[in-house]
């Protein structure tokens, strides 16, 4: 987790690694790299899942969260998160204890569909479908960001999305 980050430190690194040894791996690969005078080199690195950086951190007044609107949906989008963070359990629960009392049905199923792939975005493709997923996908993302510390000074959404971003800036409820 990035909880104690602190933008205004003069060096950043973020090392995507499936494993121990792999994290083990890059580790020594980033360290043989950054005794080379080239930064050039290090810039290298990201096609192997390193990213590296040195200068000023950007500031709360310069991060700008845009919320994606209709056909940026996708069976089992954030499934990973979903599974991982307590967060996005419970704002999904709160959506589908909603919209099964109004439509029967939950909006986690049709996101997390276990129909064919095919089948799954024919469904979400559905203008009904997609806007529920979308929005509490949006939402349950922001969320989890504003959890981990993440402040924007400027919330925008292109088309669905700028409800999202209305939600997320407090200015209509999630309810």
């Amino acid at each position: 987790h990035n909880y104690e980050a602190n933008a205004s430190s003069l060096c950043r690194l973020a090392v995507v690694a499936q494993s121990k040894e792999e994290l083990k791996e890059k580790s020594e690969l980033l360290l043989k790299y950054t005794e080379a005078p080239d930064s050039k080199a290090l810039i290298s690195l990201e096609t192997k899942g390193i990213f590296y950086r040195e200068g000023t951190g950007v500031k709360q007044e310069q991060i700008a969260l845009l919320f994606s609107g209709q056909a940026s949906q996708y069976p089992n989008m954030f499934s990973g998160l979903y599974n991982r963070y307590p967060l996005f359990q419970q704002l999904y629960q709160d959506a589908d204890t909603f919209w099964q009392k109004k439509y029967g049905h939950s909006v986690s199923s049709l996101i997390f569909s276990e129909k064919e792939e095919a089948q799954a975005t024919e469904i979400l493709r559905s203008t009904q479908n997609t806007h529920p997923a979308i929005f509490i996908s949006n939402f349950a993302m922001f969320q989890l960001l504003k959890q981990m510390g993440l402040r924007s000074s400027y919330l925008i959404g292109h088309s669905l999305g700028e409800i999202c971003a209305l939600a997320a800036s407090e200015v209509l409820s999630f309810r």
